[in-house]
């Protein structure tokens, strides 16, 4: 899990779409 998906997982909101493409803007992924 990247660095960015486990601190906005720790927030509690989702990776941007913009961030990742729409691939890695999955809420647990």
């Amino acid at each position: 899990v990247p660095e960015a998906a486990r601190r906005n997982r720790s927030r509690g909101a989702r990776p941007p779409v913009d961030s990742g493409g729409g691939r890695h803007a999955a809420p647990d992924l």
